[in-house]
């Protein structure tokens, strides 16, 4: 009874179609009653019987009884009653086992459905113990601080909500908050940026992609049927869109990277990290030797940035032939075309006496 109860209320919290949960619950017990009554019953199934039958008329007369039958039923009244018949220790040995089973079997579902809402979003680290403690408290709504190794240069506030007319909770938004160093808070410097993000938007948001517009760093989202990428402009902290919009053709530049043991096997995890605003290890074919480099998204030269082994960090020199590292010397006054023609540029190169000749030579061979 409690189990099938239980499992009713957390799919249908509000009924089903054309049947509430009290018609629902009255033919459970009926259920119970016409089971019990088919055959001999043993004395601990005489006490439920009572029970049962005591709760099919209570729920009869709350749904269609008089005024009279519905007093009689009355929680004051019912109670009362059961007192007199030196009952309450029967009674109320049912009612705590079917609430008790059904309450935990409820919050347990919920937590479930919290961790997995939280999961999605980002939130790896496990927050049962302290949803479970929350639920049971059963507020309208409570808030959770989460960190963890992950995100080292933000936190987060987490707020939960109750479904209105349920005991149900669901992940309604969470704030991104930037940690300060040390040296801020010293100098007077006080708290970093601060984000409000909605989960019930049509555009959500990773715990990862808000960290990342916190520390400055792009990301791509889906918006409108279209990927833009964002960068924080902490200028419009605290207004409803504190973002500044780029072009920036990801793909493009990312099919010209000699990926080493092919672009299916790194590609797709390579744009994933990207796109959230992190930097990813590939192993990438150079000068015929793979080599690992971390690559993120430089969206100021509208390039990707490259980081070898040795921390050294170079700009990729896309051209219409070749993809090659350039060291950051070498950048000063690079000229570019705009990545939404998905035009491919070249930085310019090092000097000497033949260069121009070469890039006239690569021109003719990719035509």
């Amino acid at each position: 009874m409690a189990v099938q109860n239980a499992q009713l209320y957390i799919h249908h919290p509000h009924g089903l179609p054309g049947k509430d949960l009290l018609q629902i619950e009255l033919e459970r017990y009926q259920q119970i009653y016409h089971h019990i009554r088919r055959q001999p019953a043993t004395k601990t199934e005489k006490d439920t019987l009572k029970f049962v039958t005591f709760e099919i008329n209570r729920i009869q007369a709350q749904r269609s009884g008089g005024a009279l039958r519905r007093f009689w039923y009355s929680p004051l009244v019912a109670t009362l009653r059961i007192w007199a018949s030196r009952r309450t220790d029967l009674y109320n040995y049912h009612y705590n086992k079917i609430n008790a089973v059904k309450t935990d079997i409820i919050q347990n579902h919920n937590l479930q459905t919290l961790s997995g809402a939280l999961a999605g979003q980002g939130f790896a680290a496990s927050m049962e113990g302290p949803l479970k403690k929350m639920i049971s408290q059963g507020l309208d709504s409570f808030q959770l601080p989460y960190s963890d190794d992950n995100h080292k240069r933000a936190t987060f506030l987490l707020h939960f909500d109750k479904i209105p007319g349920t005991t149900l909770y669901y992940f309604s938004s969470f704030e991104a908050i930037a940690k300060s160093s040390v040296q801020s808070l010293l100098a007077g410097g006080g708290q970093g940026p601060r984000l409000h993000f909605s989960c019930l938007d049509n555009v959500q948001i990773s715990a990862t992609q808000a960290a990342a517009l916190l520390d400055g760093r792009p990301v791509c989202l889906h918006i409108n049927q279209q990927d833009k990428w964002l960068t924080l402009d902490t200028g419009k902290v605290g207004t409803k869109f504190p973002f500044t919009q780029h072009a920036y053709d990801l793909d493009a530049y990312l099919q010209q990277l000699p990926l080493a043991n092919g672009k299916s096997n790194q590609l797709p995890a390579l744009r994933e990290a990207l796109r959230q605003g992190q930097s990813k290890t590939v192993a990438l074919l150079i000068d015929g030797q793979i080599q690992k480099i971390t690559i993120a998204v430089d969206i100021t030269r509208q390039t990707l940035q490259l980081t070898d082994a040795e921390g050294k960090t170079h700009p990729f020199s896309f051209n219409q032939t070749t993809v090659s590292p350039v060291n950051l010397q070498h950048q000063q006054g690079h000229t570019r075309q705009d990545v939404t023609t998905q035009q491919k540029y070249k930085p310019e190169l090092p000097q000497g006496p033949d260069i121009d000749q070469i890039i006239r030579n690569r021109a003719g061979r990719s035509r």
